[in-house]
Order: C-alpha cells, then structure tokens, then sequence
C-alpha cells in the first residue's frame, strides 16, 4: 500500500516537473486585432484572445514604426542616471509620439539613493552614459546622413582608462555604484555628486585638469566640464600620487565582440541593452546570453509581462511590443520563447527583450495602454500603478 502510495506520489511529482516549463509553441488561439493610426508612419496594433491554449486570456500591445518616417531615441529618467521617471511621463516631457519602457536598472526602491542606477549600456545622442553588462549583446541606432534610423545589434566590450602624462590608470567602471576594490568615472550624468561614502579616495577634474584630490569626505561634486575618478583599495593608492593642477584625461576603448574586436562609434549613435536576444536571423535564439536571473531558467520560461524591441530585415520597420501578464483575469504573460515565436510570426529578423514584469508600460501621447501588473516596489499600497522606470525608448515624428 505504501508502495503504491509512494508511486503515485512520485509520479505526481514527475508529472509536475515536466509541467513546469510551459509548452514553447503555445501561442494564442482566436486572437482578435485591432489597428489605429497613431501618426504618419506610427501604428498601434492591439491583439486580444479571451481563450488560450492554457486557458488563459492575453493581451499584446505593438508600436508599429516605419523607419523612413519615424525615428526612435532613448532617454533617461529625470535627464540623468539618479532619478527615476515613469515612461508615460517621459513621453509627455519630450514631446514623443509613444513610447515604452527600457531597459534594467540596478534598483527599483524609490528610498535608495541609487535609484535610477542603469543596468547595461547605454548611449543616448553620441554620449556614453553606462558601461555594459557582461559584454551582452545590445541594440544599435544609427543615424544616417539622410536622417534615416538602422538598427542592429552589438556585443559591446568597454575599456577605460584615467591618463596622466605617460600612465595610465585601467578603470573598472562607469557611472554606477562604487564597491571595493573599484575605480569608477563619473561625468555629470550620473548627479551632482558621486554619492560615494568616506572610504576611498578621488580625483576631480575639471576642463582636463586636476582641481581637487580628495580622502576621507563624502561623494565628490562632479564640475560640468569634467569628471572625477573614484578608488577604493589598490587602486585609490595610485589616485593619491596624483598632484593639483596636473594634466589628465580618461580615455574610453569601445569595441564590438561580435565583429573580431573592431571599434564601435559613438557619434550619431544610441546604445540600449537589457536581453537576452530572442531573435536572430528570422529564428529563435536556441540559448540566453548572461549570468543573471533574467537571463536564466526559471524566470525565461515563466510567464510575466513583457517589453520587446524587433525589426524587420530590410530594417524599414520597427516594432515596440508590450505583453500584460500576471493577471489570470486579463492577461496570462508569455515566456520569452513564446514572446521570440510571436514575434517571429510578426516579421521580427532580429528582436531583443527589454525590462518587464512590473516596469512593462506602453504610453501613446502620454496616455498608458497596457495594463500595470503589480504594485511598484510594493512600496505604494495594494494597487497597481505605473512604475518610474530609470529610460525609456520613444518614438517621434520625423
């Protein structure tokens, strides 16, 4: 008896472990679209079913954009990293057209003082604001002579470089939180200060030279014209060797991985990252880049709210796709597998997975579509609102 009872115990157990990873080809059943002009060149396209193959209902916003007439930029909450914005708001202040959500950020939590900290590369009109993650793979928007937008995508591996003289100092970071044993460059991005505590040391340059070499005080001001370079451990002892008034300069080494090595540029360019990449070539990437959890089991193959980025292969069509989900009663989410299908099944030659779950927010004229699935932070009561997001991808007219 107890032998049967294990059996069936174990059996269920099976049963559910196969289960857990939903079905990958489960797409929609019955799905219903609608279309609305949004703007010359600018569909938004909302696509419905009530009745999915697991029994759920979903619902998929797409921002429809064709390049020769729309062109899309990013931009950063509150005009800097610290600080952090929600994406309909962002939309209304630039005066875009639509928008959604970009990419990660090191904290959601509104009390830290790094919220807003993003997480990834990033580059916005030529600037390079945010160093990458892991040499993951990121989104490339070219400006051409006639105006026009190409998209494609990069693998960014990023050097720096604080240089004096005949030497220089390899840095290990850029605009973001300094931990031991860090050397981090902050330009006036980032905020008015580093926000760094009392343990390291750092050197504030302003028009090239060194105007202050601080040690034991709180987070440097960062001048307008200049930088500050920010140690901690072996590498705060070369920064205190370094005089007022010497001639220094920090030097960024920005190359393509996936292109042998070559140089990436920066002029008329923007950079967003978060990933993975969900489709290559017309095909579903086999295998996630990264190390983190959202690039991992089981967060790919559970189904959540999700934002993504694709284009068509002739790189005249762009499209913006949210997905609702965590609300059995409105919409169920979908993996990233089934998100890559879907998109694949909507034209996409190449597509990239933006932050989703809570963040997934798509904005036409400043007026949110999509539905919020939680509470932001779970800082704000028990009802859903839009969470600040620390960038957003927007689209204009051109």
């Amino acid at each position: 008896m107890f032998k049967i009872l294990f059996f069936i115990l174990g059996a269920i157990t099976t049963l559910q472990a196969q289960t857990a990873v939903p079905d990958t080809t489960t797409i929609s059943q019955h799905l219903v679209q609608s279309h609305k002009y949004v703007a010359q060149g600018l569909e938004h396209i909302h696509i419905y079913s009530d009745s999915t193959k697991v029994g759920a209902p979903i619902n998929i916003h797409i921002l429809r954009a064709k390049l020769d007439e729309i062109q899309m930029r990013p931009v950063l909450a509150a005009g800097q990293i610290i600080g952090q914005e929600t994406t309909s708001s962002m939309v209304k202040r630039h005066g875009a057209l639509a928008g959604v959500n970009g990419g990660f950020s090191y904290s959601n939590n509104p009390w830290s003082i790094y919220h807003g900290d993003l997480r990834g590369f990033f580059v916005q009109d030529g600037q390079l604001i945010s160093e990458p993650n892991d040499s993951a793979w990121a989104v490339q928007i070219q400006s051409m002579p006639n105006r026009r937008q190409v998209l494609s995508l990069v693998q960014p591996k990023l050097g720096i470089s604080f240089q004096m003289d005949d030497t220089s100092i390899s840095c290990s970071g850029l605009n973001r939180e300094r931990k031991d044993d860090d050397c981090i460059v902050y330009t006036p991005i980032w905020n008015r200060t580093t926000l760094t505590d009392t343990s390291g040391v750092e050197v504030v340059v302003s028009a090239n030279k060194v105007i202050a070499v601080r040690e034991g005080l709180p987070g440097a001001g960062i001048p307008p014209d200049g930088f500050v370079v920010s140690a901690k451990g072996a590498h705060a002892q070369r920064l205190r060797k370094i005089g007022v008034g010497q001639s220094v300069d920090v030097a960024f080494d920005l190359i393509n991985l996936a292109d042998g090595g070559k140089p990436l540029p920066f002029e008329n360019h923007h950079y967003v990252s978060a990933g993975p990449l969900l489709v290559k070539d017309g095909k579903p990437v086999s295998q996630y880049e990264g190390h983190h959890w959202f690039h991992q089991p089981p967060f790919t193959h559970q189904r959540h709210p999700r934002t993504a980025i694709a284009w068509t292969k002739d790189n005249r069509d762009v499209m913006l796709v949210t997905v609702d989900g965590r609300q059995p009663n409105h919409s169920v989410g979908f993996t990233l597998p089934e998100l890559a299908d879907f998109l694949v099944k909507q034209g996409a030659h190449m597509a990239y997975n933006m932050d989703g779950g809570g963040s997934t927010t798509m904005a036409i004229g400043g007026d949110v579509v999509n539905r919020f699935s939680d509470v932001w932070g779970g800082y704000l009561g028990d009802k859903p609102i839009e969470r600040r997001r620390c960038d957003a991808l927007l689209l204009f007219a051109r």
